[in-house]
């Protein structure tokens, strides 16, 4: 199905610069259908979304927030931002679809592409960011794999490494060659190639059509291009830088007129413990093996024996640089260092507070920063920079960075530190919400009005759990967990079963279905021991301290309370 939008594929973890980058430099109003609501980014769907983008979350009653959005939805908008995880999906997807069909003999006459929309719709462009990745496999990735099969009648790739890999590497022009006939393919150049039969992502990928094209574009490029120019001949290189000036616009660094990146570089000591630094002294006058040995214990180092033991017969110099060392490859020793770091950070954006305060104060906006900072000329004109005091952690190293995160800890409470270190980008987009705005993310339930927080989950329904009640009159409530008291235990029941306010047709819990570990005052937080007809003693009253109002009898029948 012909469209008019663009889709542009990105590294998960460049989704919100996507979105960042569409605030920045389109007026999105412009791209807004009048009977658009708000929330939809005006014209822009992010697929996956991360941090606060609006689509990020699909409503609570929403039935398919697992699906993508249909053809028809994707067809109203001008942009469709989509992270490479999704793309994966959707080719493990028809994968999945191809080997059930396999396995029982099945023949289906349904399209290659209809089961996603990605492949039902012949997009105006594709955007690929990060496109190097389409040339890096020999073989194809997944979702190179997927993206060669979406039909589209304009392609771009974006990268500033068109080819990768190691430049020592003395196949190195070779495979960069290879890298870039693979863009050609994607790109559907029209020597070097190739046009997948069913008119560019229409038809099965291991079409007998589309492959023949593909070699034949290969041998092509292999013979004008890639021979004659490893063989350093004229014609080789002109033919490349032919394609090139066809396909390629570049931009430099100096041509965009980015801010410069400001580095600070600052060196934190960490002082040996003094009592280390005694022991290491001793360790160079020991006399034995034993106190070589107590030395090593206390050191923290007995585990390096063997390597260790043979300096005590030798240098006391190299003996002092040995232990030295030893000591500072211990995890005592990385704990200080970890403290140390934590320590300077925190410092850092104490004193940064302090000097922001100084000047008035933070100002929370979200618009004016970010248009100023891609500003040259406001920045020129010395605008004031009074953006909210954050600070970003990173290391290479996965251990050091929870190892300075243990000791923020101590430091700020839990809810003022945003972990993006590890887990599935759902998780880690929930993290960046709350680290951009200071708080967290969540939505009221259109039915019990509850709040619910993201915890990176899509919201398939609400967090809360109702427990449908009726009391002596033969009223009927829907009530929250927490109004739950107690179960009503067999004694209790029988003793007062005559009592005007004791239920006639309930049933007492018993205790033995609780099990010895779970009191009946537990009963509202074991949703497993719940059954229909017991007996509970409940907190009915409308304001309750830690709930929100009740909703009148009116708006329970608007939703259908009486059906």
């Amino acid at each position: 199905l012909p469209c008019s939008t663009t889709v542009i594929i990105v590294p998960d973890a460049l989704l919100e610069h996507w979105a960042q980058q569409v605030r920045s430099h389109l007026n999105l109003n412009v791209f807004a259908d009048s009977n658009e609501q708000r929330g939809s980014e005006f014209g822009v769907c992010y697929i996956d979304g991360v941090g606060d983008l609006s689509l990020a979350r699909f409503p609570l009653n929403h039935k398919s927030t697992l699906d993508l959005p249909s053809i028809f939805d994707l067809i109203g908008y001008t942009i469709v931002v989509v992270p490479f995880s999704r793309i994966k999906q959707q080719f493990d997807n028809q994968r999945k679809r191809k080997k059930d069909e396999s396995s029982l003999n099945l023949k289906s006459e349904v399209d290659y592409s209809s089961n996603s929309p990605l492949l039902q719709l012949r997009w105006f462009r594709i955007v690929v960011d990060e496109g190097h990745e389409l040339g890096e496999n020999p073989a194809g990735s997944d979702v190179t794999l997927f993206i060669n099969e979406m039909a589209s009648e304009r392609r771009w790739v974006m990268s500033g490494t068109p080819t990768t890999g190691d430049e020592d590497d003395i196949n190195y022009t070779s495979k960069g060659l290879d890298q870039l006939q693979r863009l050609l393919m994607f790109l559907r150049h029209e020597q070097y190639g190739i046009i997948p039969a069913g008119g560019g992502g229409g038809g099965p990928p291991n079409d007998d059509r589309s492959s023949g094209k593909k070699a034949q574009a290969k041998t092509e490029f292999v013979k004008q291009i890639k021979k004659p120019f490893l063989r350093k001949e004229e014609i080789g290189r002109k033919e490349l830088y032919r394609v090139l000036d066809q396909v390629m616009v570049m931009h430099k660094k100096s041509d965009l007129n980015l801010p410069k990146p400001i580095f600070k570089v600052s060196e934190v000591d960490v002082r040996v413990p003094t009592v280390t630094q005694s022991a290491i002294i001793s360790g160079m006058r020991v006399k034995n093996m034993d106190e070589a040995t107590a030395t090593l214990s206390r050191l923290g180092v007995l585990n390096r024996i063997n390597q260790i033991m043979p300096y005590f017969k030798g240098n006391r110099k190299a003996l002092f640089d040995t232990l030295l060392n030893a000591y500072m490859h211990t995890d005592v020793f990385q704990n200080e260092v970890d403290r140390s770091m934590g320590d300077y950070i925190v410092s850092c954006l104490r004193q940064q507070r302090i000097d922001l305060k100084r000047r008035g104060g933070a100002i929370v906006n979200t618009l004016a920063p970010l248009t100023a900072v891609n500003d040259s000329i406001i920045c020129q004109k010395g605008w004031d920079d009074r953006r909210p005091i954050k600070a970003v952690v990173y290391s290479t190293s996965h251990n050091d960075l929870v190892g300075v995160a243990e000791q923020l800890y101590t430091s700020f409470d839990e809810s003022n530190i945003a972990e993006m270190m590890q887990g599935k980008i759902s998780s880690m987009a929930y993290e960046l919400g709350r680290f951009r705005h200071g708080k967290k993310e969540g939505k009221f339930c259109p039915i019990c009005n509850g709040w619910n927080e993201f915890t990176g989950q899509k919201l398939l329904g609400c967090h809360k759990t109702l427990l449908e009640v009726e009391d002596s009159d033969g009223n009927i409530f829907l009530i929250e967990q927490e109004r739950i008291h107690r179960a009503v235990s067999r004694n209790e029941y029988q003793t007062h079963y005559n009592q005007p306010w004791m239920p006639k047709n309930g049933q007492a819990v018993d205790t033995a279905r609780m099990g010895q570990d779970v009191s009946l005052t537990r009963y509202g937080v074991s949703v497993r021991h719940w059954r229909v007809n017991d007996v509970l003693c409940i907190n009915g009253q409308n304001e309750h301290p830690l709930l929100q109002s009740r909703w009148s009898q009116q708006q329970w029948r608007s939703y259908g309370a009486d059906q």
